[in-house]
C-alpha cells in the first residue's frame, strides 16, 4: 500500500512539474514576418506608431524608440496574464510586460516581442514583482495572446493601406 501511495505520489509531482521547464533566453520571445505589399516603409512606420499608441496600455510611453532611416520602431506593452482554471488562483491580476521590436524593411513587417516579464501587484502581504518568464508554461499560455496582438497589427495596416 505504501510503494502504490508512493508511486502515486511521485506521478503527481512530475505531472504537476511537466509544464514548469526552465526556458531559454531564445525562447523568451515571439517572432513573426509578415508582407504588406503596395505600402511605403515612411507610410508602415507612421501606422504602425499609430497602432502602438493606440493599443499599448503601460505605466510609461507607448513608443520607446523609433528610427525612420533603420526602419525600427520599439514599443512599450502590457498584457493581463492569460490564465485559466487553477492559474487563474494565483496569476488572475498578473500582466505580462513586454518590449515589441518592429523593423520594417521594404515590404516586410518584422515583430518581435521580447525582455517578456510577469508582474504581480502589490497586496497586503507584499510588494508585488515583476521577473522575467521562466516557465514553458508560462509561455504557452503567453505565445497565442502576443501573436493575436501581431495579428492586429497586420490587420490594422491593412486597412489602413
Amino acid at each position: 500500500m505504501k510503494k502504490l501511495l508512493l508511486l502515486c505520489l511521485l506521478l503527481m509531482l512530475s505531472a504537476c512539474s511537466a509544464g514548469l521547464s526552465s526556458i531559454s533566453d531564445a525562447e523568451r520571445s515571439v517572432r513573426t514576418v509578415e508582407d504588406i505589399s503596395g505600402r511605403s516603409a515612411d507610410v508602415l512606420m507612421a501606422d504602425t506608431r499609430d497602432w502602438i499608441e493606440e493599443h499599448f496600455t503601460a505605466q510609461s510611453e507607448p513608443v520607446l524608440h523609433e528610427d525612420q532611416e533603420e526602419g525600427v520602431i520599439v514599443g512599450n506593452g502590457q498584457i493581463p496574464y492569460p490564465c485559466s482554471w487553477m492559474s487563474c488562483v494565483t496569476k488572475g491580476d498578473w500582466f505580462v510586460k513586454f518590449v515589441l521590436f518592429v523593423k520594417i524593411e521594404d515590404s516586410k513587417v518584422m515583430t518581435s516581442f521580447r525582455e517578456l516579464q510577469l508582474s504581480s501587484p502589490p497586496s497586503d502581504n507584499h510588494t508585488g514583482m515583476v521577473g522575467p518568464v521562466w516557465s514553458q508554461k508560462d509561455m504557452d499560455a503567453i505565445r497565442p495572446k502576443l501573436l493575436e496582438l501581431h495579428n492586429s497589427l497586420i490587420r490594422y495596416l491593412q486597412r489602413k493601406g
